[in-house]
C-alpha cells in the first residue's frame, strides 16, 4: 500500500517537473511574451539558461545575439505601447550581454560576430 503510494506520488511529481521544463523549452525557442507583459520574466528566464546549451564564448555570444534580434523585434512590436519601455530596457540588457560575451571571444574567431552585433544596432 505505502510503496504504491510512493510510486504514483514519485511518478505525479516527474510528470509535473517534466511539464514544467517543457513549458520552459517551450518559452525559450518560441518567445511567444514580449517585455513588459506579465509573463515575460518566467520566458527571460527560461532564455537565460539557454547560454548553458553552448560550452563555448562563440556559442553565447551568437546565442546573445539571437537574444538582441529578439529584443529589436520586441521592441519594433511595442513602440507607441505602453511596454516600450520595458522593451528598451530588455534591449538594453540584451546589448550589454552580447557585448559582455563578444569580449571573451578571440578576436580571429569573433568577427562575424562583431559584424552582425554592428549590423543589428545599425537596423535597430
Amino acid at each position: 500500500m505505502l510503496r504504491a503510494f510512493l510510486f504514483k506520488t514519485a511518478l505525479i511529481t516527474a510528470f509535473v517537473v517534466f511539464g514544467i521544463l517543457t513549458i520552459l523549452v517551450a518559452l525559450a525557442y518560441l518567445e511567444p511574451l514580449s517585455p513588459g507583459s506579465l509573463l515575460f520574466p518566467i520566458q527571460d528566464f527560461a532564455e537565460q539558461q539557454g547560454f548553458f546549451i553552448y560550452p563555448d564564448p562563440v556559442g553565447q555570444a551568437g546565442y546573445a545575439l539571437d537574444l538582441v534580434e529578439q529584443r529589436i523585434a520586441d521592441l519594433v512590436y511595442n513602440t507607441g505601447t505602453k511596454n516600450e519601455v520595458a522593451a528598451l530596457r530588455a534591449l538594453d540588457k540584451a546589448i550589454d550581454q552580447a557585448s559582455n560575451l563578444l569580449a571573451r571571444v578571440p578576436d580571429e574567431q569573433g568577427v562575424a560576430l562583431r559584424t552582425r552585433l554592428l549590423s543589428l544596432a545599425q537596423n535597430a
